[in-house]
């Protein structure tokens, strides 16, 4: 879902809003820039008229030290700004990437379903990067450089009003040559922001992967595909660079036409007697002077066209609203304290139908399996559980009340989850288990990792609870990934667990290690289990068999296996060539 989007200008400026006093500041500092800047023309004109034409020896002294306090007064308030400016944009930049991180985190599940993570990784890091430029170097400049124009231009009708209209003449052709490059180049730098992600993306892609790469011998594959990719991007910014490259030298050569004609007619006016030679000289030094800050605010065209685009991609990401959200006026759970329903609840993604009428309560206490083949709609069950998704219709309750009326934050909090899939942090193994409780105490996390049976592990290895886990947790084995996990799930002491078979794919001491934790966390805890091995849910209070998204049946272990059932058939497949199957 997304909001109306607004411009782009104004929404890059409120950011600058906060910091109002360095920047004006900063004006101040490039109005003296400025000013100064005309000033030196002025002791040209009186240089070459006062002193050298008339021979003055003291003030040809006087303006030399004048000469001197203007380049160190220019150079002063020059850094001044510069320095304030690039502060301000550093500021800003920390602002918006803080606020789009925070911004991710409150989006839904199913907005990262459709995106891709290195193209996210892009937006927050090279398209603010981008960002930071414009109002770094963009602002200051069209300030700096406009205020220039500003006071040269004054400066030039002073000296001689025919001269400076004649001047100003050809400025609407580099108006209209700067602005239809400026709207190509923005078109481009799109181009080259969205081949950034793509790049990104890959990168990500491959380097979490890697296993799997050098597994199946694709090294070669991947850095052709990433070359390829690579050579796109490249392609793509060196038209952007063509572009942007182009509007300076064009700008400057249309304007050489003009200062060609105002040497020649300046030149027959100083002849004629109509100008002093200090006039024209201090004139011709102005009219040049002018060509640099119309140059750089031909850059700065360039550098704003590039930052409006990575702006486009970063206030997309802002203006879009989380799927699930607070009511006004939800309910606050404290606690559960009799039972969870499911109540007609179906869900499709996009046009894909994934579960239909769903129809089943977990009791206080009760442990819950959910089994079918792949794809029955298992994860997507859970999911809803625990507002990751809403259903398209029927309604879940927790207590009677509707979960889609109730606080998030008071919802999630009586969940633990513990999935096949481990997820463990760049951090030392002390946070990954107090992740869901940090006010826990030393004690109480030494106690959940005894009880998940992690503790005597965890104290062999070099730094103990302070030893880093590195991303994905490549230092630990599965079964000690999952220990953690668990001990994870116990600290936050959650009212209703939700198991996605932890102990699949591992071996038998591990496996043995990690169920024993597991039984310890379901003690005296509300259940929701998907299994896929059927033997570690036989003592379930209920299992619940899917099937193409819907309820096939629903019973305790041998009630199920008396049938001639999905359940039967699925133990049989697991069973066939062990015990027979005991009715």
């Amino acid at each position: 879902m997304k909001r109306k989007f607004k411009g782009i200008y104004p929404r890059l400026l409120s950011f600058v809003k906060p910091y109002w006093k360095k920047f004006a500041l900063a004006l101040i500092c490039m109005i003296i820039v400025a000013g100064l800047s005309a000033a030196f023309l002025w002791v040209i004109k009186d240089m070459v008229d006062k002193v050298l034409l008339a021979k003055n020896m003291l003030m040809l002294s006087l303006i030399t030290i004048f000469i001197i306090g203007i380049y160190f007064f220019q150079g002063l308030s020059d850094y001044g700004q510069k320095y304030l400016m690039h502060c301000i944009g550093q500021k800003v930049v920390f602002d918006i990437r803080n606020k789009l991180y925070s911004h991710l985190q409150k989006l839904s599940l199913q907005f990262f379903s459709r995106r891709r993570v290195g193209e996210l990784i892009s937006r927050i890091t090279s398209d603010i990067t981008t960002m930071q430029e414009a109002l770094s170097r963009a602002i200051g400049d069209i300030v700096k450089e406009g205020v220039t124009v500003i006071a040269l231009t004054s400066l030039l009708f002073y000296f001689d009003w025919q001269l400076a209209l004649i001047s100003l003449a050809i400025l609407p052709f580099v108006l209209k040559l700067t602005t239809e490059l400026s709207q190509r180049l923005r078109k481009t730098s799109r181009k080259v922001r969205k081949k950034m992600a793509t790049l990104t993306s890959i990168l990500q892609e491959t380097l979490s992967g890697i296993r799997i790469v050098k597994a199946f011998s694709m090294e070669d594959y991947e850095a052709e595909k990433f070359r390829n990719r690579n050579k796109e991007f490249f392609a793509a910014e060196i038209h952007s660079r063509q572009i942007s490259s182009l509007i300076s030298p064009l700008i400057g050569f249309i304007s050489s036409f003009g200062i060609a004609f105002i040497v020649w007619y300046g030149g027959r006016r100083v002849i004629q007697g109509a100008m002093t030679p200090g006039e024209f000289i201090a004139f011709m030094g102005g009219l040049l002077s002018l060509y640099r800050p119309l140059s750089r605010l031909g850059d700065v065209s360039s550098i704003t066209q590039q930052a409006l685009a990575s702006g486009e991609r970063v206030f997309e990401i802002l203006d879009t609203l989380p799927d699930i959200t607070n009511i006004p006026n939800a309910f606050f759970l404290s606690g559960f304290k009799d039972k969870i329903v499911f109540e007609s609840v179906s869900f499709k993604y996009d046009e894909e139908i994934i579960l239909k009428d769903i129809n089943f309560q977990v009791k206080r206490g009760e442990i819950v399996a959910l089994v079918g083949p792949s794809g029955a709609g298992k994860t997507t069950i859970v999911n809803l559980l625990a507002r990751f998704y809403d259903p398209h219709k029927g309604r879940i309750l927790i207590d009677d009340k509707d979960i889609r009326k109730v606080d998030l934050n008071s919802l999630r909090k009586l969940l633990g989850i513990v999935t096949q899939d481990t997820i463990l942090f760049n951090d030392t193994i002390r946070n990954n288990i107090a992740y869901g409780n940090p006010q826990a105490t030393e004690q109480q996390i030494i106690q959940a990792a005894k009880v998940a049976n992690a503790h005597d592990f965890i104290i062999k290895m070099k730094n103990g609870y302070d030893t880093y886990i590195e991303e994905r947790g490549e230092r630990l084995s599965g079964g000690q990934q999952q220990r953690i996990a668990i001990a994870r799930a116990l600290l936050k002491n959650p009212s209703i667990l939700i198991l996605d078979e932890a102990t699949s794919e591992m071996d038998s001491e591990s496996e043995a290690l990690v169920q024993e934790a597991l039984n310890r966390l379901l003690k005296s805890r509300t259940a929701l289990v998907i299994a896929h091995r059927l033997s570690t849910i036989s003592q379930a209070d209920k299992i619940v068999v899917l099937k193409d998204g819907r309820i096939a049946d629903m019973g305790k272990h041998q009630e199920l296996l008396s049938k001639s059932g999905l359940y039967r058939r699925l133990y049989e497949l697991q069973f066939k060539d062990s015990e027979e199957i005991k009715k």
